[in-house]
């Protein structure tokens, strides 16, 4: 690539990066969109339709106000559903605009591997580490899907882009740009943040080898940890408790159990430790690449012990290689320490490194015929791994790496769209769920206030008790203090009647305007309560979906909610999710939850029905 010219480079670059962008954009209005989105998915979708939403509708600050509602995304930061937002200016709001987010980042994370190839060893070694980048399967699928992981893993790479251009923290403009992209990966991704220690450790403890001026190499340091703290606090401020539950409870605690491969019931067992090892190959790169490393690993290591390892002429002086394998090896160490394993997803942030020491391994090899023969293999390997998960049916099939020496080839199958065997894509009929919902609002509280009138609060509980049963069934929230105590007074002072505390709270605005509270019981990837949010504030319906909450312990409280959501039928949900249909089933048959079944029911595609339950107060609670 040295005889081309910058524009003709240049050229090379914008061509493949479009033909990218347009694959992707096809695949996702082929493959992605005919059916409902997923779990994560539509959560993220939900969220940049509700900031949307706010912006147009009633400004900034309505914005802001959205960005620190506790209730909305407790553990979410919101940057990715956020950069969604110009899209929708320029393209309408849509899932396709969504999704094009996707191929943003997926730019952005292959500009920055290129980058990091370059500085060290050329142009011709920073165009293939992008290509190969580009093609490896993690990127591929994960910027055909609406997740998090790949915008953390671009801002991590362009991060440590800044950290090799400040010289070690030496340069203050780069530093600064340095943390700047840190507290963005913070607020894109919660666990973003860690990655960037160790690179940052590597070039400070470089420049404190090479004693560079200390003191300037601390201020700058500071300096960047000023800027990531900064900006990550204008979400992490109001949601650093629960985002460190989060991170806790499902990197290692009872939440990372579904998670976890068998055998790894430590983060030490030979499964755990191994697990990144294998979907680097499968799930990561593709498994020719990860053999084409592993082969050049032992040229490399033979070249070196036989004392014959070659110096290229054009290495720049310093070896920017320290940074980059800092980065694998203790970015695997930070993965594996997880119990919770998600090889597609969490793999990308291994990504941009592992492709630019390959790139790096073959533009170092000390014969030209070997050079050229080795890089059209790893051209040929990536095209072949593209072609297959872009084409599953046209194109070679892939190759599988079950330990310890077995391959297996395969068909790729869907497997970013998180169905599970036995799930159809289909007319699944989640708008016209909504919008009967919706139509029935204002019925199904009016029948909720009839029921409560004639069953009236538990009258053997104190006062305070019944004032904080009247908030929970009528406006589904906790009582304010001062509410609590008024009420409370006319209760126990005989001034007002339970009936007419119950009368007093219907008849506010804040009941005719609060939205139809809906449990979603099954948690089937199409039918759960993200998709069903999803389709919601696209519909702008007052209805606020929940979910059930698989670690609750005991009955679950039905009574908290005006209506449910049950599937009849094929396939619920992953079983830790599911655990407590069984008994909310029971319960529904028994009578003894105050629903009743409505005539209105939905059929699904895989033979099942879809059930409606609204409350009548018929048998208590």
């Amino acid at each position: 690539m040295s005889h081309l010219g910058p524009r003709a480079r240049l050229s090379i670059l914008g061509s493949w990066l479009a033909f990218l962008v347009v694959q992707n954009l096809l695949w996702v209005r082929r493959t992605v969109l005919p059916a409902p989105p997923p779990w994560d998915p539509a959560l993220y979708l939900f969220l940049s339709l509700r900031y949307w939403h706010a912006l147009t509708e009633r400004g900034v600050a309505a914005l802001w106000r959205e960005l620190q509602d506790l209730s909305l995304s407790p553990y979410v930061p919101p940057l990715f559903p956020l950069s969604a937002l110009p899209f929708y200016v320029l393209f309408g709001e849509s899932r396709l605009a969504a999704y094009a987010t996707s191929s943003v980042f997926l730019c952005l994370l292959l500009l920055g591997t290129y980058l990091l190839a370059r500085w060290r060893h050329g142009e011709g070694a920073g165009l293939l580490a992008l290509f190969l980048a580009s093609t490896f399967s993690a990127p591929v699928n994960l910027s055909r899907d609406y997740q998090m992981d790949l915008p953390g893993a671009a801002l991590l790479t362009l991060g440590v882009c800044c950290l090799r251009r400040s010289e070690g923290f030496r340069g203050r403009g780069w530093s600064l740009a340095f943390g700047g992209l840190a507290g963005l990966a913070l607020l894109t991704k919660t666990m973003s943040g860690p990655f960037f220690v160790p690179p940052a450790l590597a070039a400070l403890v470089r420049s404190w080898r090479e004693r560079a001026d200390r003191r300037r190499v601390l201020l700058n340091l500071g300096i960047a940890l000023a800027a990531a703290a900064l900006l990550a606090s204008l979400w992490w401020g109001a949601h650093f408790e629960r985002a460190v539950w989060y991170l806790l409870y499902f990197g290692w605690g009872a939440g990372a159990d579904p998670y976890a491969p068998a055998g790894a019931e430590s983060v030490f067992a030979l499964p755990s430790l191994t697990f990144y090892l294998v979907a680097l190959a499968n799930q990561g790169a593709s498994v020719p690449c990860f053999l084409l490393m592993l082969g050049l690993l032992a040229h490399g290591a033979w070249q070196r012990w036989r004392g014959r390892a070659s110096r290229s002429r054009d290495r720049p002086p310093e070896d920017g290689g320290t940074a980059l394998w800092t980065w694998l090896l203790a970015g695997y160490v930070l993965l594996s320490l997880s119990r919770n394993k998600t090889a597609d997803r969490y793999v990308i942030f291994l990504v941009p490194p592992l492709a630019a020491l390959l790139a790096g391994a073959i533009a170092t090899l000390p014969r030209a015929g070997w050079r050229r023969c080795v890089t059209a293999a790893a051209l040929l390997a990536g095209l072949a791994n593209y072609a297959a998960l872009t084409w599953p049916e046209a194109g070679p099939p892939l190759l599988s790496w079950r330990p310890p020496f077995t391959l297996v080839p395969y068909r790729p199958r869907q497997t970013w769209l998180r169905m599970e065997p036995g799930v159809h894509e289909g007319d699944w009929q989640l708008p016209r769920i909504v919008t009967a919902l919706s139509d029935s609002r204002a019925a199904t509280k009016a029948r909720l206030l009839t029921a409560l009138l004639a069953e009236g609060l538990p009258d053997t509980s104190a006062p305070e008790e019944q004032v904080r049963t009247a908030y929970r069934w009528t406006l589904r929230r906790e009582p304010d203090p001062e509410g609590l105590g008024a009420y409370a007074r006319e209760l126990r002072d005989g001034v007002k009647s339970p009936a007419q505390l119950l009368r007093s709270l219907a008849a506010s605005d804040e009941f005719a305007a609060r939205p139809l509270r809906v449990l979603v019981v099954p948690d089937h990837p199409f039918l759960n309560s993200s998709t069903l949010r999803y389709y919601a504030e696209a519909a702008r319906a007052p209805l606020l979906f929940a979910r059930v909450d698989p670690g609750h312990v005991g009955p679950w409280p039905l009574r908290d909610y005006d209506a449910l959501l049950v599937k009849d039928g094929g396939y619920q949900g992953p079983a830790f999710s599911t655990t407590h249909i069984p008994w909310i089933e029971a319960e529904l048959r028994g009578g003894r939850t105050g629903f009743e079944r409505h005539p209105t029911s939905f059929p699904c595609p895989d033979e099942s029905r879809l059930l409606l339950f609204v409350f009548a107060g018929t048998g208590g609670a």
